[in-house]
């Protein structure tokens, strides 16, 4: 935000929340008609943006009678150009940009933590419940998102983003990408506190394995992250733990199959399951459960989950700008790892593909291209202190020694 931006937010973000109040107290649920059916807000008659905040000026601050609330109510597209603008305003200044990025964190921390601005996260929330519009929809997400947002409201923004999810045919793709996004973001930070909001563990697997018609890919990838989170946290007399290592095979089989068969490279499904992959191998898998997985893919090639691994690596070293990359190719990196650990019926093919394709100098190769980016993850604060940050090359080397001594013995 510019400086003067930042100067009057304040009073637009209180104009707006004061809106998205009101639009609430009326209680209007019928925000059927889509955006483009008027060609968007500057096209519609007289309502320009400027107008647009004045109409919200009047309504956050003069007195209400009950003939404007009437006139207000029986006016569809007026009030959904005012919800749809005011929602602009509040996304608009509580992005954190490089300019103005204080300001924005400080307007994110007083939508909630103040009376001023009402209870605007409650009614935002309304609003992505209850309006069909695609724009709102992904304003809303994006706001509630940066807030710091009550238990309560986070529960109840959690079922209306697993709704979204879980119903594709009447969510736009670039809703329910939003939607994915936020809910990815909740897991990893506050999953433990709406675990009862998700399904039972043995549904998430049944969840993961459906095909994208069933339940939509962005809904598969956030069950991997919740399994992956529940799987990295349990401990030995953990309920979840009982039950995971229950499913364990068979989640297991389940993760490794969607790897191998998503051809569209996607990053973020390829982070999640890789992710919980590594967590089944490292926390609850022996060796056999993983070899009559990978037993389990042959029909599709005797080395196909090998070789899906280097196709990775490949992809992900030659497209290294994205932090998602590199937690990718530490997930790669360490199931080479476990593959050369274990001794089993599949390991002698496995560990000669991987002799075959130079599996080393690639892993060396990935290092090299992503060295400024494990820098500039630990220089901003990506990287988790408290879990022990561990850089890819200290991974690679690991596998290296490994892959090392396997080939020594043979």
């Amino acid at each position: 935000m510019g400086p003067v931006l930042v100067a009057v937010a304040p009073m637009f973000l209180a104009i707006a929340c004061m809106s998205l109040s009101l639009i609430r107290l009326l209680g209007i649920t019928n925000h059927t008609r889509r955006h483009d059916e008027y060609g968007g807000p500057n096209n519609n008659g007289n309502l320009k943006p400027a107008l647009i905040l004045f109409y919200s000026l009047v309504l956050a601050q003069a007195p209400i009678s009950s003939g404007l609330l009437k006139s207000i109510k029986n006016d569809e597209t007026t009030v959904e150009i005012i919800v749809r603008e005011s929602l602009r305003v509040v996304c608009k200044l509580t992005t954190s940009g490089t300019e103005g990025a204080q300001s924005s964190r400080k307007l994110c921390h007083e939508l909630t933590t103040t009376t001023k601005y009402g209870r605007t996260a409650e009614n935002i929330l309304w609003v992505l419940s209850n309006s069909s519009d695609q724009e709102m929809a992904e304003r809303a997400t994006e706001i509630l998102s940066r807030l710091t947002l009550s238990k309560e409201t986070m529960s109840d923004f959690v079922v209306v983003l697993q709704r979204l999810l879980m119903e594709p045919q009447d969510s736009p793709l670039r809703v329910r990408t939003e939607a994915g996004k936020a809910l990815s973001a909740l897991v990893r930070s506050h999953g433990d506190e709406f675990r009862d909001k998700f399904p039972d563990i043995q549904q998430m697997v049944t969840i993961m394995g459906a095909a994208d018609d069933a339940y939509c890919k962005e809904y598969r990838v956030v069950t991997a992250e919740m399994l992956a989170k529940l799987c990295a946290k349990s401990t030995a007399d953990d309920r979840d733990r009982n039950l995971l290592s229950s499913v364990a095979s068979n989640a297991l089989s389940t993760v490794l199959k969607a790897i191998v068969t998503e051809t569209g490279m996607d990053m973020r499904f390829l982070a999640s399951f890789l992710g919980l992959a590594v967590q089944i191998c490292e926390k609850l898998a022996t060796a056999e459960a993983f070899a009559d997985a990978v037993t389990g893919l042959l029909p599709m090639g005797n080395n196909v989950f090998a070789e899906k691994l280097e196709r990775i690596i490949d992809e992900v070293t030659n497209d290294s700008d994205d932090e998602i990359c590199l937690a990718i190719m530490k997930s790669v990196t360490k199931l080479v790892t476990w593959v050369a650990e274990i001794d089993t019926a599949i390991s002698p093919a496995y560990l000669d593909y991987f002799r075959q394709v130079n599996i080393v100098q690639k892993l060396d190769a990935a290092v090299e291209a992503m060295a400024h980016l494990e820098r500039y993850v630990v220089m901003t604060g990506g990287a988790d202190e408290k879990e022990g940050h561990v850089t890819l090359q200290t991974l690679v080397e690991t596998a290296k020694n490994k892959l090392d001594s396997q080939q020594q013995q043979s």
